[in-house]
């Protein structure tokens, strides 16, 4: 095997594999807050038709 080849790929598939896990992290903390957004709205709109 070329020794560029040993070199080289190890870290592009390393930063690609982070990038995957980071988007992935990304993407479930959007999903997170949207709901954490939608419970507060939904506990606010309570709050308010109590009074």
């Amino acid at each position: 095997m070329d020794p560029i080849i040993q070199i080289c790929v190890p870290p592009i598939l390393l930063a690609i594999v982070a990038a995957g896990f980071g988007g992935l992290i990304s993407i479930c903390a959007g999903a997170f807050n949207r709901a954490d957004r939608a419970e507060t709205e939904a506990a606010a709109e309570a709050d308010d038709q109590a009074e």
